[in-house]
């Protein structure tokens, strides 16, 4: 049986004034690399109000034309509550350079409100002329009750987080 690889994905959390802000940084070369394959990332918010669970899932192909690619994306809220409390979840894709600027405008692929074991899927279609890191940004919003709201006491504000994802 084959070893299974290693790759860092950059995790970065930060608590805004109405939920979260959580962005997974993609090394292009890794999603290149396990091509036509999943590439899973699980990541727990520990919201003082409304913590949650997400399963996001990313499956990178190269395109016939050079520079192309598809990206099929799933993402689920995986937490396990027993009430059925709703956050609202944004989730947007950027391209980045190797210096972590943007190379073309940011796309929505997702918005909605999600519900424990809602699963949201989509598919774009991008150019990887220039692109070193793919960005999913998640925003995860009303989760936690805005009026006691303090971004300096929040322990979760603006920490990166390097997470070793196995190849699947």
């Amino acid at each position: 049986m084959a070893a299974k690889q290693k790759w860092n994905v950059l995790i970065k959390e930060e608590e805004i004034k109405n939920g979260h802000n959580v962005s997974f940084l993609f090394p292009a070369h890794d999603l290149v690399a396990v091509q036509s394959r999943p590439f899973m990332v699980n990541y727990d918010i520990y919201c003082g109000s409304l913590p949650t669970s997400w399963a996001l899932t990313l499956i990178y192909k190269h395109k016939g034309e050079p520079y192309e690619f598809s990206l099929s994306f799933t993402l689920t809220r995986t937490d396990r509550r027993n009430d059925f409390l709703n956050v609202y979840a944004i989730a947007l894709l950027s391209c980045l350079d190797a210096n972590n600027r943007l190379v073309r405008f940011t796309q929505d692929i997702c918005e909605k409100r999600m519900a424990v074991g809602d699963v949201v899927q989509g598919y774009v279609e991008e150019s990887s002329s220039l692109v070193s890191v793919l960005k999913v940004s998640l925003l995860v919003q009303f989760c936690h009750d805005t009026k006691d709201f303090d971004p300096d006491a929040s322990l979760s504000s603006h920490v990166w987080k390097e997470v070793r994802c196995l190849k699947m």
